[in-house]
């Protein structure tokens, strides 16, 4: 009888809200008392139209609509009761995306769930979609709680080639490594928060665009009860210029003076003196206003910072007129555990400096110490950087940026392919009194173990490039086309290399101005590529193994 009860109270709801009649009702309990006891059992028995009601519990799983056009809803589909929001979770656990939509589900609902711990699907290169991955569908997501979920991009959600209609979704605490730690959308053009029930997007964290990121969208309205502040930036969401915002209410009050950090520190604390720090560099970040006519620093007492020891949220997303700033170098460190990127720099972040810090156990695909992305010009100023690992730039990739690093130490990181200390793409920075040394690249393939330049025009002064291991055809300084780096007192020694020190590929213009080239395991310090190519490097003042004999041209000079 309850459930005869319970079955026309569904049905009028559902003619009402979501025009849907005659569907099936399919139970799933975890206790045993439904028609199946797992979510996924009850979408593989449905058929469009169709809802499946789920009672309270968590739900280890992974579910996937699998094309069909169905509703799945907790209680509070009939009950508009929140608890069963909190009380009816599906638990990821770590294994995958929480929720996927991939198949052109364009009628689907979701309704009434919390949806956490979930690690995203591999897509595209890249791990997406913590909480609830979409591709080519257009579901509606309602009632929900999406929260401590992570991916690589779109830590709660990711939506690509797809609509947008949320209402009454509070996205918080996710995190994603490089993009939307909160929302990703990619390649949307219809984007519908409803302004009636409004969804709240707070405190999640990203290396780029902590709360939202958007890429290739149209303009998105956001309308939200509650975001992190009132006034989004770009370190919240990015492109800024790609959003509009309608924002009730925030979490967070700017603070605009300086922060102070310590890893014996808390977060709860004040963090406006050193007797009352906050405990975690990200979260000073996110609380920090980022002002031009009134640039703030963040002072990090000495300590190791690591997501291990003191819950540290790795890569630091860089905000502009924000400085970071350690108490000693080496005993200042940030330890991204072998897991993380540590630091990104990227679109625009510049008008700060990076000073007194150890950088080290980075691991990312690119610049697992530091990344500097598309105009990124801050000073990096008395650093380690040491014992991270990438596909390209172990320790330092600079991609369309120009920084300057003085007085820094860049040693024993490790790339896969390029640039084991640092790489350089489209990028011109300035390299004062710096020491690039035992870093090296995959023996078999690798190259250039010290420092890659691609289209990049460098200034090194009072450089050191010792005793760093390349591949079996490296080079310790690589070339690539259209480089024109300039080298003042420059002195490579003691790397270990077959072949030659410095590669010139295509179009280069080297200018080599009282230096040291002297490494007794080289063939050459000085090498062209053999193909015709066009290079000039012009050398004053310096000192090369073998002399003329230490070039080798191959007809390309």
């Amino acid at each position: 009888m309850l459930r005869e009860r319970f079955f026309g109270i569904l049905i009028i709801l559902l003619c009402a809200s979501f025009s849907i009649s005659l569907a099936n009702i399919i139970y799933v309990d975890i206790n045993g008392t439904g028609d199946y006891t797992t979510i996924q059992e009850g979408i593989n028995a449905s058929v469009d139209g169709d809802t499946i009601i789920v009672y309270p519990g968590t739900y280890f799983e992974n579910i996937n609509y699998n094309g069909k056009n169905i509703i799945v809803a907790s209680l509070y589909l009939t009950t508009q009761n929140n608890s069963y929001i909190d009380s009816t979770i599906i638990d990821g656990n770590q294994n995958g995306s929480v929720v996927k939509f991939e198949s052109g589900e364009n009628h689907a609902i979701l309704c009434g769930f919390t949806i956490q711990n979930g690690s995203g699907t591999f897509h595209l290169h890249n791990i997406r979609g913590g909480g609830i991955f979409c591709m080519s569908a257009n579901p509606k997501i309602s009632n929900c709680m999406i929260k401590n979920n992570n991916a690589e991009q779109g830590g709660g959600i990711f939506y690509t080639n797809s609509n947008v209609n949320l209402s009454n979704v509070t996205i918080t605490k996710n995190y994603a490594v490089y993009n939307g730690g909160g929302i990703f959308f990619e390649n949307v053009s219809n984007i519908d928060f409803d302004a009636q029930k409004r969804c709240n997007i707070f405190l999640n964290y990203s290396g780029i665009g902590c709360d939202v990121r958007a890429f290739n969208c149209s303009i998105i309205d956001v309308i939200v009860d509650t975001f992190t502040v009132m006034e989004p930036d770009d370190f919240f969401v990015y492109p800024l210029d790609n959003f509009t915002f309608d924002i009730l209410h925030s979490k967070i009050e700017p603070v605009n003076q300086d922060l102070y950090v310590s890893p014996e520190g808390d977060n709860n604390n004040s963090g406006l003196t050193p007797s009352e720090p906050l405990q975690t560099i990200s979260y000073a970040l996110t609380k920090i206003a980022s002002d031009s006519t009134h640039p703030n620093t963040i002072h990090l007492a000495n300590g190791i910072y690591s997501s291990s020891l003191t819950n540290e949220i790795f890569p630091l997303n860089c905000r502009r007129y924000v400085s970071i700033i350690g108490e000693v170098e080496d005993l200042t460190i940030l330890d991204g555990d072998n897991t993380y990127p540590v630091i990104i720099c990227a679109f625009n972040d510049s008008y700060f400096s990076i000073e007194n810090l150890t950088i080290q156990n980075g691991n990312a695909s690119v610049g697992a110490g530091i990344f500097f992305e598309t105009n990124s010009n801050p000073i990096i100023k008395n650093m380690t950087i040491k014992n991270n690992t990438a596909m390209l730039g172990g320790g330092i990739l600079c991609s369309e940026s120009n920084p300057t690093f003085e007085n820094v130490t860049v040693s024993n990181n490790y790339a896969e392919a390029t640039g084991g200390g640092i790489k350089l793409s489209n990028s011109s920075p300035i390299l004062k009194n710096v020491i690039v040394s035992e870093n090296s690249v995959n023996p078999a393939w690798g190259s250039s173990a010290g420092i890659n330049c691609s289209n990049s025009n460098p200034i090194l002064t009072n450089v050191a490039i010792v005793n760093n291991t390349s591949g079996e055809d490296g080079s310790i300084l690589g070339n690539g086309h259209d480089s024109c780096p300039t080298l003042n007192n420059i002195i490579t020694a003691g790397n270990n290399i077959p072949d030659k020190v410095i590669y010139c590929t295509r179009d280069n213009n080297l200018l080599i101005n009282n230096c040291i080239l002297y490494n007794t395991n080289s063939n050459s310090e000085i090498s062209f590529y053999p193909n015709g190519w066009s290079n000039v490097v012009t050398i004053s003042y310096t000192d090369i193994k073998d002399g003329e004999d230490g070039i080798q041209t191959n007809g390309a000079g």
